[in-house]
């Protein structure tokens, strides 16, 4: 079958779906508050405290919004979120939810150190949604230079996560 034969039993099948009734893929519901469990992984930047296999735990409220309710913002909580406004400039990530697919992204706004270059933090957040748990969870932290960094500028700290909603709220 052509190409153009592929597109068109697309167009066809998606098309046969509404016809049908068949509703469009639901986004997950995520808003509320989430305790989560991280371990270190890797260190690509080989800064100095990173421990890879050290875990800990901190909470999170995430806030859904939009006309499909595809937006999510997502505040740290606690002591990480202390550390993270006062290191990094921010303690909220921002992004979308796809079906069961969750992505957030920081883009750190306070400039950081590291082996005598002055570098800000990208942070990249992405995890499933079943129900009231967080499956798959991954955290990169991407460190952003100029070109007077080489080595460092791109380089990754990774971590992986799972999380269980531990209060939803209650709709007004």
């Amino acid at each position: 079958m052509s190409v153009r034969g592929v597109g068109a039993l697309v167009a066809l099948a998606t098309s046969a779906g509404c016809w049908l009734g068949v509703p469009p893929l639901q986004n997950a519901p995520v808003s509320g508050t989430w305790s989560m469990s991280i371990k270190n992984g890797s260190d690509a930047c080989m800064t100095d405290g990173w421990m890879p296999g050290a875990v800990s735990s901190f909470e999170i409220k995430l806030q859904q919004f939009g006309e499909d309710n595809e937006q999510v913002s997502a505040e740290l909580q606690g002591i990480l979120g202390l550390a993270f406004w006062l290191g990094v400039g921010s303690s909220t990530l921002t992004g979308r939810i796809e079906g069961d697919e969750l992505s957030l992204t920081l883009l750190g706004a306070k400039d950081e150190m590291l082996r005598g270059c002055t570098y800000r933090r990208e942070v990249r957040v992405t995890a499933r949604v079943q129900s009231d748990r967080l499956r798959d969870g991954r955290i990169t932290h991407i460190i952003r230079t100029d070109a007077a960094c080489p080595g460092i500028s791109g380089c990754e700290l990774q971590q992986t996560f799972d999380g269980t909603r531990i209060d939803v709220p209650v709709a007004r």
